[in-house]
């Protein structure tokens, strides 16, 4: 039957193994005070020997002791220059994510531009798709010069023609005065009724060369 372990006994322990828990301290007083012991013994000592012994187990101990230190003190240096690695590549990716980032934004506003862009585009293209072709534009813009040119060589000519009527029309009516003359009536002139018959052989006419023109 195992007997069962308190932790008074195990602090008991502890406490015989460290000293009063000084660790490396309390193996370099042991150890001087061993050198000590055995430096003050006489030669020819019996416990000489065993003073040694005891001095050179303190001193593997302590060298133990200061590799175990060394060991763990490389560890802590390699945990730190890992961390230290660790942290530039955190600091590296958060470097990176930021220009990622701003890449992003960048990238968004000209995604938004081109869609803005787009979009008056395409209702652009519904206005001129509504609209008539430049071709037909332009053949109906000839269509017209065309005929405003027709329209306006039959206006010269109509007006040509009216001016030859109204010439041919004076020299008769001056040669109706002439006749009216030689009859004995030179110094009177046409009745107000002759007049007005002049007058509409002059409109008719006139207007018998509008409707030829048209």
């Amino acid at each position: 039957m195992g007997s069962s372990v308190t932790d008074d006994e195990v602090i008991r322990r502890k406490l015989l193994v460290d000293g009063e828990g000084m660790g490396d301290d309390r193996r370099i007083d042991l150890l001087l005070k061993s050198f000590f012991k055995w430096v003050n013994k006489p030669a020819e000592s019996d416990d000489q020997q065993s003073s040694l012994d005891s001095l050179e187990n303190t001193i593997d101990g302590c060298l133990m002791s200061m590799i175990k230190s060394q060991k763990v003190m490389s560890m802590n240096e390699a945990e730190l220059s890992q961390y230290n690695k660790l942290y530039l590549q955190i600091e590296e990716d958060i470097q990176k994510t930021s220009a990622d980032i701003e890449k992003s934004k960048v990238d968004f506003k000209t995604a938004r531009e081109v869609r803005c862009y787009r979009e008056q585009y395409h209702a652009l293209s519904k206005v001129i798709a509504e609209e008539k072709d430049r071709k037909e534009t332009t053949k109906d813009l000839a269509k017209a010069e065309i005929g405003m040119l027709e329209l306006n060589r039959k206006r010269e000519q109509l007006a040509a023609r009216i001016e030859q009527h109204r010439r041919q029309f004076q020299v008769l009516l001056s040669a109706v005065q002439q006749l009216q003359s030689l009859n004995g009536k030179d110094e009177e002139p046409l009745e107000e009724g002759e007049m007005q018959e002049a007058e509409k052989l002059e409109d008719l006419s006139e207007e018998d060369t509008i409707m030829s023109m048209e």
